[in-house]
């Protein structure tokens, strides 16, 4: 409730953007309004239907898909749900309690029409009063003083300000924040900054959040991959990471009791991919090594039809058609205790330019952790084309389709019959699943 009637007790605890009771007096003027008009033959009467009937439809619509009436669910399939349904793009708007501004809109014209039937029916003399009477009601009925602010200082707070100063006089880069998961919207803090430095970041906050910023806010992120750190750093640096700052006094019980702030930091020092650390007011600044990683160039690839090489896997051999249905939704898993490999057997040499380990949403936590691609020529020699943690393709392929990422694997030169893509870490626990594998040729 609002103005004079802040002071009774709701029926629920709700959020304040969700306290759109719009006072009494407005109310009782409306109704007014749509008694007396109801039966006029005059033209204001369609008026006033037409504002009552929106004002109701905005007022069904606020209550959002699931309709509740003093904390009691009525249905789970109200008119906004049938809105969110019929109408594209109405999925972007992120609190339908704000069709109360279309329900507050029509509610005033109401209120115009009830206040015009009380000064028809008063004398001449006394409407100037009335009208005074009124305006005093309706102002008191939505009385809202003082509001409470924070006051915040414009050069933000000290230890973000002695970041700012160290990034200011830094090289050109985009930084990362963390804890990139905050108990008290310290994300705001950080992004404040940016105003001072300039650098662009990659946490911050507002109505809508990233998909690199929602992926690194999942518990399984890559992010907090501590035994693989260094593939993680390597992720951060392909990203375009320059810098990274640590601010102890983020992270929360939960965070500092389970070892997150100390792991971070020792995994950052321990990765051989930092060019220098300084320690700002409490906080840990980090610039990490540029990304210096080349994609070859020269000569062009084309995909090879799945029906020129024969594939066999280790695991799951009822799922291996999956590899290449050409359904992004469909998987071949295996697993990822060291033992898992897809192999393509060709019927003559080829020259493998990229190997593409396509994945899903539902399948982000099932990334291979550490990846090895071997190619026997026709005399059966082996040779190891590429072995690594494939953090910084995976994360690659997330930016440029978060859906549907595919982590595309550049290999050098080579003479192949036979291709074998082996999970070699060792994550208990884990899946690897694969949705799509695509293979592609040097012309």
């Amino acid at each position: 409730s609002i103005g004079a009637w802040r002071w009774l007790p709701t029926a629920v605890v709700t959020d304040p953007e969700k306290e759109l009771f719009p006072g009494v007096f407005i109310l009782v003027l409306a109704a007014l309004a749509v008694a007396a008009h109801a039966r006029r033959p005059d033209g204001s009467r369609r008026w006033v239907w037409l504002y009552a009937g929106v004002a109701c439809a905005g007022f069904l619509f606020s209550l959002g898909p699931h309709v509740r009436i003093w904390g009691t669910l009525l249905t789970e399939h109200g008119p906004y749900d049938w809105l969110l349904r019929m109408v594209p793009g109405m999925n972007g708007m992120r609190v339908p309690a704000r069709f109360a501004a279309i329900f507050f809109s029509a509610l005033s014209v109401l209120t115009g029409f009830g206040a015009s039937v009380v000064l028809s029916r008063v004398r001449p003399a006394t409407r100037p009063s009335v009208f005074a009477l009124l305006l005093m009601a309706v102002v008191a009925d939505g009385w809202a003083v003082p509001l409470p602010t924070e006051r915040y200082s414009g050069r933000g707070r000290p230890e973000d300000r002695a970041v700012a100063e160290w990034l200011r006089d830094s090289p050109p880069g985009a930084s990362l924040h963390l804890p990139i998961v905050t108990s008290n919207f310290e994300e705001v803090h950080y992004q404040f900054a940016t105003l001072l430095h300039g650098h662009r970041i990659v946490n911050g906050l507002s109505g809508y959040s990233t998909p690199l910023q929602e992926y690194f806010r999942l518990p399984q992120s890559l992010l907090y991959d501590y035994p693989r750190f260094s593939g993680t750093v390597r992720m951060l640096r392909a990203l375009g990471i320059r810098y990274v700052i640590v601010h102890p006094n983020d992270y929360n019980f939960t965070q500092q009791t389970n070892g997150a702030l100390k792991q971070t930091l020792e995994g950052f020092r321990g990765s051989g991919q930092i060019v220098r650390e300084q320690r700002l007011l409490g906080t840990n600044a980090f610039e990490l090594e540029p990304w210096s990683d080349t994609v070859e160039s020269g000569r062009s690839s084309v995909p090879i039809p799945p029906d020129e090489f024969r594939l066999s896997v280790s695991d799951a051999r009822e799922r291996l058609q999956y590899l290449v249905d050409g359904d992004r939704d469909t998987r071949w898993i295996g697993g990822q205790e060291g033992a898992s490999w897809i192999a393509a057997r060709f019927e003559r040499p080829s020259d493998i330019a990229r190997v593409e380990l396509q994945l899903a949403t539902r399948s982000l936590d099932d990334i291979p952790r550490e990846l090895q691609i071997d190619a026997a020529d026709g005399q059966g020699a082996s040779r190891t084309l590429y072995r690594a943690t494939p953090y910084p393709e995976f994360i690659g392929g997330f930016v440029r389709d978060p859906q549907y990422p595919t982590i595309a694997i550049s290999l050098p030169p080579n003479e192949t019959i036979t291709l074998s893509i082996r999970e070699t870490g060792v994550s208990p626990g884990r899946w690897w699943s694969v949705h799509e594998l695509r293979l592609w040729r040097r012309q």
